[in-house]
């Protein structure tokens, strides 16, 4: 699978790559390494380019990527490369499971949340793009953006509150989210979004897997790894 995809609404500053794209970022979570702006601006178009294509999928490639990132902040920035200072949010491998984050956030730009099937048919680097523009710290700009690149782009009406994916929500959620739908009662909406997302954060707190244990383990060697180096 191909992790080096840019996309339209990064189109701003793809010619010269010269802010970190969402595929770099998204192998920078896999890699564990903590990469700043400034350090990225110190890498020649060659270099960010190459980071681009640069395999970085299996268990190997992942590790070649990590001492290429590590080589290069060390050449270009001279600089120790620094681990990710907390565990990244992996949520994007549950292709089953649609983030509570994800669908607050459509709610909040008015979208009809992504249904599991859809949620499904997204590549991993599309469902970590809308993972990660939910977070703090980002460009949540372009998550509306991101959701019409991928396809996702209808609006919340009532035909999206009769949907499969809705069906799956508690009656009481899907309740609160017809009266937000009704343009008499705006003062619901705030209502409707925090019991959608209690519910939707109770249901993804189930969902860990064994995953996390071995990339605690690969962050825990490279933290040591960075601080002997210091």
């Amino acid at each position: 699978m191909s992790h080096d995809q840019l996309f339209d609404f990064e189109s701003d500053f793809v010619a010269s790559l010269r802010c970190i794209p969402m595929a770099v970022r998204f192998k920078l979570d896999l890699a564990g390494v903590k990469l700043s702006l400034r350090q990225w601006s110190r890498f020649t178009e060659g270099d960010r380019r190459a980071l681009l294509l640069q395999p970085c999928a299996t268990p190997a490639a992942i590790d070649n990527y990590r001492t290429i990132l590590i080589e290069l902040v060390a050449t270009r920035a001279g600089e120790v490369a620094k681990p990710l200072p907390e565990e990244p949010c992996d949520l994007w491998r549950e292709p089953a499971a649609i983030p509570a984050a994800v669908v607050e956030r459509a709610l909040d730009h008015g979208l009809a949340p992504p249904g599991q099937a859809q949620w499904a048919q997204l590549t991993d680097l599309q469902r970590f793009v809308l993972l990660k523009l939910t977070r703090a710290g980002h460009d949540n700009v372009n998550f509306a953006p991101a959701m019409r690149e991928f396809g996702l782009s209808a609006h919340l009406g009532t035909a999206h509150l009769a949907s499969p994916a809705m069906s799956a929500f508690p009656a009481r959620v899907q309740s609160a989210k017809r009266v937000s739908a009704d343009p008499q009662t705006p003062w619901a909406v705030g209502v409707s979004l925090i019991a959608a997302c209690i519910v939707l954060m109770m249901f993804g707190a189930s969902r860990k897997t064994d995953a996390h244990s071995t990339k605690n383990e690969v962050c825990a060697e490279f933290r040591t790894a960075c601080a002997m180096a210091k």
